[in-house]
C-alpha cells in the first residue's frame, strides 16, 4: 500500500507557485526561482526579450497574449498570480488601450477583455491562492472597482520605499515621483492583494 501511495504521489503534477504576467527584464521571477528551487515559476510578456534565458530547471518564460496563456492552464493549478500595472496599462495584440482614440465599441472591447481576463485568473488561482496586483494611485480605486466586480475581495497598501528598485519600471516610477513631485500621489505604485470572493452555500 505505502508504495501505491509514493507512485500516486509522484504521478502528481506540481502546481505552478507564482505566474508572473508581464515579467518585464524578468529580474523578480528569476529571483524567486532561485530563491526557492523545488517551486515552479511561469512567466507570460508580450514583447519577446532577446538573449534572455527562457528556461531553468523551474522557471519557464513564455511570450505572446497573457488571456490565451490563461486559458491554457488547468483550473486550480497556481498558487499565486502577479500582475504590475496590467489592468491601467491593458494591451490587446500589444497595443495599449491609451493608443487608440476611445470608440465606444473599442471602449467596450476593452472591458470585455479585461473582464475576460479576470474570469481566467480566477479560474486558474488554487484554493486560497492570491493575486498581485501593481497599480499607480491615479487608477488605484478603478482598479480595485474592477477586480470587486469580478468575483475578487481586495486590500490596499503603497509599494515600500525599500521594494521601489526591485523591478527596472519600478526604479523609473521612483525617478517620475521625484521629477513631477507635484503628482507624486497620482505615480505612487499600490500593492493591491485580490483574493477570490468565497463561493456562497445558501440554498434558494
Amino acid at each position: 500500500m505505502s508504495r501505491l501511495v509514493r507512485k500516486r504521489s509522484l504521478g502528481k503534477k506540481q502546481n505552478t507557485s507564482v505566474l508572473d504576467i508581464g515579467f518585464e527584464d524578468a529580474k523578480k521571477i528569476k529571483e524567486l526561482a532561485k530563491k526557492h528551487p523545488k517551486k515552479k515559476f511561469m512567466g507570460v510578456e508580450w514583447v519577446k526579450k532577446s538573449k534572455l534565458q527562457t528556461r531553468t530547471h523551474n522557471l519557464k518564460l513564455t511570450y505572446g497574449d497573457a488571456l490565451s496563456k490563461l486559458r491554457r492552464l488547468p483550473s486550480a493549478s497556481v498558487n499565486i498570480i502577479t500582475a504590475d500595472f496590467f489592468f491601467s496599462e491593458f494591451k490587446i495584440k500589444g497595443r495599449e488601450l491609451s493608443a487608440f482614440s476611445l470608440r465606444k465599441e473599442m471602449s467596450e472591447k476593452f472591458a470585455k477583455r479585461k473582464a475576460d481576463t479576470l474570469k481566467q485568473v480566477s479560474r486558474v488561482l488554487a484554493k486560497n491562492g492570491r493575486f498581485f496586483v501593481l497599480e499607480y494611485g491615479a487608477d488605484l480605486e478603478k482598479t480595485i472597482s474592477l477586480l470587486n466586480n469580478n468575483g475578487f475581495v481586495c486590500t490596499k497598501k503603497p509599494v515600500p520605499k525599500n521594494q521601489m528598485d526591485r523591478t527596472y519600471f519600478l526604479s523609473l516610477i521612483k525617478d517620475r515621483m521625484i521629477i513631477d513631485a507635484r503628482n507624486a500621489s497620482a505615480w505612487q505604485p499600490f500593492i493591491i492583494t485580490a483574493r477570490k470572493k468565497p463561493v456562497s452555500n445558501v440554498k434558494h
